[in-house]
């Protein structure tokens, strides 16, 4: 897939920028009552577009709140008429929680996210730290 823009978080523009495509920021600010708040001021409409996303391992910056922003950014980027959206994650939360065959009561975290990635209009997820055979499947 040829991409036309490549979308990420300021705390990522430079990684971004190694990718050799025009790359614009989203900013996320909070409310003070934590709410998210999502500006994204480039045009997407019709674009192909990449989603680039490096999960921080920092303490006070929690995955599964990293996780919903990356979420509330590609459902924001098809809201806004994006023709496709890929995310890049060089790391996938989840995939070291995933089921095995001897555990079936274990919820399969990797599928459940793969679905929520579809369901805000993700078409293709590009990650190279797969800890599970069932992330390939899964996505």
């Amino acid at each position: 897939m040829k991409y036309d823009l490549i979308v990420t978080r300021d705390s990522d523009k430079d990684f971004a920028r190694s990718i050799l495509l025009p790359v614009t920021t989203a900013s996320f600010n909070q409310f003070l009552d934590t709410e998210t708040q999502l500006q994204l001021l480039a045009q997407v409409k019709d674009a192909s577009v990449l989603m680039v996303w490096r999960f921080s391992f920092a303490p006070d910056d929690r995955i599964n709140d990293q996780m919903y922003n990356s979420l509330l950014l590609a459902g924001k980027l098809k809201q806004l008429g994006a023709a496709y959206v890929a995310t890049f994650y060089p790391y996938f939360p989840y995939a070291r929680q995933d089921k095995s065959e001897e555990d079936t009561a274990t919820l399969g975290l990797v599928e459940v996210t793969a679905h929520l990635l579809k369901g805000v209009g993700v078409r293709e997820v590009i990650t190279c730290d797969l800890h599970a055979p069932a992330v390939i499947g899964a996505l």
